[in-house]
């Protein structure tokens, strides 16, 4: 079984943590290496990722000081080991089959990056109600810019094979960081799904 690598950049979401871990510990899909990046968190987000690192051996944290999100995605990407990575963001959660059924789509379509949409709503799916999609990378980066896919310009909720990313470092210091490099993991893909 491939291990996904999931890297949470984490900075004063003491509110929202606790949820966020929750909900990427309870996956479907096990064999995972939970990576919580505290940026310098002034609340008790330290804290609360050691809490969790004691209490899953699957949970790494790395502390570093404040550098921002795209420094805190930098150092969880040096630290990955799985053949894959997804990015959460820390006020966030995720479908208890997310990765599972992105991994599935990959694996099924033999893609190197799988794309879901976001939902405000907690919804039971299942792998027969999902639309499947397959493009080439050049055809994904268009995709960007049409108004039903605008969440494809944002790191979270794609699961990438490690090796397309590898070497594309987020900027450190600009607003909308993943702007800079979602076309850029797009035109390295053969396939999209």
């Amino acid at each position: 079984m491939e291990c996904v690598s999931v890297i949470v950049p984490v900075y004063n979401v003491e509110k929202y943590i606790v949820e966020c871990v929750d909900s990427i510990r309870n996956q479907t899909y096990e064999n995972l290496e939970i990576i919580l990046v505290d940026d310098g968190s002034p609340d008790r987000c330290p804290e609360i990722c050691d809490n969790y690192a004691a209490m899953d051996d699957r949970i790494k944290v790395i502390h570093k000081e404040n550098g921002g999100l795209s420094s805190a995605r930098n150092a969880g990407i040096k630290q990955a080991s799985g053949e894959y990575i997804t990015f959460v963001d820390s006020d966030d959660k995720i479908h208890k089959c997310m990765i599972e059924y992105m991994l599935i789509a990959i694996i099924s379509q033999k893609a190197d990056m799988a794309v879901c949409m976001r939902t405000t709503v907690e919804k039971d799916i299942s792998l027969k109600q999902i639309k499947i999609e397959c493009v080439s990378g050049k055809e994904a980066c268009e995709k960007m810019f049409e108004t039903q896919y605008t969440s494809t310009i944002t790191a979270w909720g794609k699961l990438y094979r490690k090796n397309i990313i590898a070497g594309i470092w987020f900027p450190e210091g600009k607003l909308n960081e993943d702007a800079f490099t979602s076309h850029l993991f797009f035109l390295r893909c053969q396939k999209v799904v």
